[in-house]
């Protein structure tokens, strides 16, 4: 690592310190090995009034040996599958037309999208915003070419579909199976899944309650069909409250 990239990262990582309050004020963290400083994890908290509130969406950043001058390589990682009711098989979910079932990334400032290419001005920190405030949108399908002017019925299938892959996939899944990689922000996951329990419950009888249950919704594009088992889903929500507890209370037990 030349000594001039090595000096631009600490000072990102030092900048990142300064601005941690703020960032997780927008349900944005952090974490990195200080044993490899060429990677950063962050964890993003889906904002109020989109199909990904108080949902958990993992990220992983890697420095380029050319970094500031080229972009740092992004991959997505909050993957998961729901079940196609009619092909009675699983898929998985495309969470967002900018964020690939590979783990590709596309925004233009990473240089992965047409647009403002990146700058060396930049940083992770800017890359983190950017994800929170132009891709987890309340309309996520107005940013694939050709859905822009789409009708609020064709747009608000897909958005049906990812808000209960939000809550079944990026708050029950991730907890329960937490990629390795993202293990440090465990506490952050079960702090935040108990504050806004009440939220999630609610959330779902609301959906339920406005939508037949074990009705269909077929999304517009990507192939994605869902069966709404909001009572379904009520119970996974349910199943993982017992389980932080019964771990609580083993915590509880281990220091007494």
């Amino acid at each position: 690592m030349s000594n001039k990239r090595e000096k631009r990262i600490l000072n990102e990582i030092k900048e990142l310190h300064k601005e941690v309050d703020i960032l997780a004020q927008s349900g944005i963290y952090f974490h990195y090995d200080e044993s490899d400083i060429n990677i950063i994890y962050a964890m993003l908290i889906g904002t109020e009034g989109t199909p990904y509130e108080k949902g958990f969406y993992f990220f992983k950043f890697t420095y380029p040996p050319a970094y500031p001058m080229q972009p740092p390589l992004a991959k997505y990682c909050t993957q998961g599958k729901l079940m196609n009711p009619i092909a009675n098989t699983l898929y998985d979910v495309r969470f967002n037309p900018n964020l690939y079932t590979c783990g590709k990334v596309c925004l233009s400032m990473l240089n992965t999208w047409s647009g403002p290419g990146w700058v060396p001005t930049n940083t992770i920190s800017n890359v983190l915003v950017a994800i929170q405030a132009i891709v987890l949108i309340e309309t996520p399908l107005i940013n694939e070419p050709g859905f822009e002017n789409s009708s609020l019925i064709e747009l608000r299938k897909y958005t049906d579909i990812i808000d209960y892959a939000n809550i079944k996939i990026s708050v029950c899944e991730m907890i329960k199976n937490t990629p390795p990689e993202f293990l440090p922000f465990t506490n952050i996951l079960h702090e935040n899944f108990m504050k806004n329990l009440q939220y999630y419950k609610k959330h779902i009888k609301q959906k339920n309650k406005s939508k037949s249950n074990g009705s269909l919704i077929e999304s517009p594009i990507y192939g994605m069909k869902l069966l709404s088992e909001y009572e379904v889903l009520l119970t996974d929500i349910e199943y993982v409250e017992s389980m932080l507890k019964i771990n609580d209370i083993g915590k509880i037990n281990l220091s007494s």
